[in-house]
């Protein structure tokens, strides 16, 4: 039977190759493997042998050994290691991912007849709204893109943003004059036809638009940014269509999975958080459009990465965000595959942060970010001082209910193990916690970084102490001072570091206090400043 090249290649798309083979190979060879490449080597498992022949490349596809030449899709595998026809083995992975495999779907070849003409409508659209922005009557969306928000001819050309005139039949018109049926520009998304009956009319006016694509640059989409400030909605998406499911796609994922090789898949908020990020150099960034991350997308995310970092405002919204992301990563995990996270200076999104702080503050960021297992633990310890041994029990039973929903069992002990080291080094420092967490209306100044100034007055005090001579005294100083200097870049790693660091002279077993309490209450401030968002729901 032949089955259209359309859907095989989206069959390929849904699977992820190196999970089918794993459980057959075990574990891969940790030295030649590299996962950020989502390459993989091992022993083969079609031959006897000791040495990482059995190569498995998922961003092709394929696997092949270089010692016994087997070689092969998802599909040969099932084929070679379960004995399986080729159809059998289609309708199977088809099953597993949710596909329906064209023979026993009749009208198949007529929706990709009917995806193929909503995706010529699409590209027509583009090249009118990039057309409208150089034409007169653009001169605002022009001041946005250019002045306010600093982006380059060639980042705008780069996107492909245009300009959707603030008529209600602008598109409408120059649709027609392509020959385009109504029903087709409907179906597009791109013009409304009114319930009650009446002319079309076209659904993105006055705004900015940004074209999102699938996986292989086609457009299936279009969001729009508004340019009136009395604008119902800022920010306006297409339409789910026979070609656009929301929850399945992510912004800017064909450009992202090109320049991922630079770094992790940086997932953000929104459509100018990623422009933005691309103009300074992070063109490795994805968004979802206006929705928490779903199921299908963190699939898609860890098919090309298997640890995104997210990327958050420090605002409200932005913190509920994060624990609504955190919430549908965790029944997911697997071995392997995770996500971390950063969260930016409240007030600040991407492009501020950056602004103000320059592109290389963004990469320490993210050189830096959180586990998710630390930003786990901070949340669910905003609220609880473990001081006493029932709260201890408490907070000990609510971390292990947490990671029951964690599938692998092997991966729940250790995900529960890691919690509960850090439930133990907090607790064993409970009573000097207590004493810090009257200070908080001090130690919350800022949201990020240390009181830097204080503290390197107190270290060079201490210094002037006929101290100097002592070579442990200057050591020890030196650490310290690492940590005073560069604190705002300390992640849970350095703290447990620090923690276990016992100065011998007390100017510096105080001075190391300060720090942790600080760490300590940032973290916990995150967690405070989202408690009213902690209800919403996804």
């Amino acid at each position: 039977m032949a089955l259209p090249a359309s859907f095989l290649a989206e069959l390929k798309d849904r699977i992820v190759l190196s999970d089918i083979i794993r459980p057959t190979i075990g574990n891969w060879d940790r030295k030649k493997s590299n996962p950020g490449r989502r390459d993989w080597w091992s022993p083969c498992p079609f031959h006897q042998e000791k040495t990482s022949s059995f190569h498995v490349d998922d961003n092709k596809g394929f696997y092949h050994c270089f010692g016994c030449g087997a070689h092969g899709s998802a599909i040969d595998w099932y084929m070679q290691r379960q004995n399986m026809s080729f159809i059998e083995s289609v309708k199977f992975l088809a099953d597993s991912v949710g596909l329906i495999v064209p023979d026993q779907d009749p009208a198949y070849e007529k929706k990709l007849q009917a995806s193929k003409k909503l995706h010529d409508v699409l590209d027509i659209a583009n090249a009118f709204f990039v057309q409208a922005l150089k034409s007169s009557g653009s001169d605002e969306a022009l001041n946005y893109l250019r002045h306010k928000r600093g982006l380059t001819s060639d980042i705008i050309k780069k996107f492909s943003l245009g300009y959707a005139p603030d008529r209600r039949d602008a598109l409408l018109n120059h649709l027609a004059s392509h020959n385009i049926p109504p029903q087709q520009m409907i179906a597009s998304g791109l013009i409304i036809q009114p319930d009650g009956g009446g002319r079309p009319y076209d659904r993105f006016r006055g705004r900015i638009t940004f074209p999102v694509r699938d996986k292989r640059g086609k457009i299936i989409t279009f969001g729009g940014r508004a340019l009136a400030k009395d604008a119902k909605a800022k920010y306006l998406n297409g339409p789910e269509s026979e070609i656009f499911h929301k929850s399945n796609h992510l912004y800017n994922i064909d450009k992202a999975i090109q320049s991922r090789s630079k770094g992790h898949m940086l997932v953000c908020e929104g459509y100018m958080d990623v422009i933005a990020l691309a103009a300074a150099g992070f063109d490795y960034a994805v968004a979802p459009m206006g929705t928490a991350l779903t199921d299908r997308q963190i699939d898609l995310l860890w098919k090309y990465s298997p640890e995104p970092v997210l990327c958050f405002d420090g605002d409200k919204a932005g913190i509920g965000a994060a624990w609504r992301a955190l919430d549908r990563i965790l029944p997911k995990l697997k071995a392997g595959y995770s996500a971390r996270f950063i969260f930016l200076p409240n007030g600040l999104d991407p492009d501020d942060f950056i602004k103000e702080r320059g592109a290389k503050a963004f990469s320490q960021l993210i050189q830096h970010a959180y586990s998710l297992s630390h930003v786990l633990f901070v949340r669910e310890t905003s609220d609880i001082n473990p001081d006493t041994p029932e709260r201890i029990a408490g907070l000990e039973k609510k971390l292990h209910h947490i990671t029951q929903s964690i599938p692998d069992a092997r991966l729940r002990e250790l995900f529960y193990n890691d919690l509960s080291q850090r439930m133990q080094k907090i607790s064993g420092y409970s009573p000097a916690l207590s004493a810090r967490r009257a200070q908080r209306g001090s130690l919350y100044q800022s949201q990020r970084g240390y009181e830097s100034q204080n503290l390197t007055s107190h270290a060079l005090g201490s210094m002037k102490k006929n101290k100097g001579n002592d070579s442990l005294y200057r050591l020890e100083a030196k650490i310290i001072g690492l940590y005073i200097l560069y604190g705002q870049l300390m992640n849970e790693q350095d703290f447990d570091i620090l923690s276990d660091f016992e100065p011998r002279h007390s100017d510096f077993d105080q001075l190391k206090s300060k720090i942790m309490a600080k760490f300590l209450s940032e973290s916990k401030k995150a967690i405070e400043i989202s408690e009213e968002n902690t209800n919403i729901s996804d």
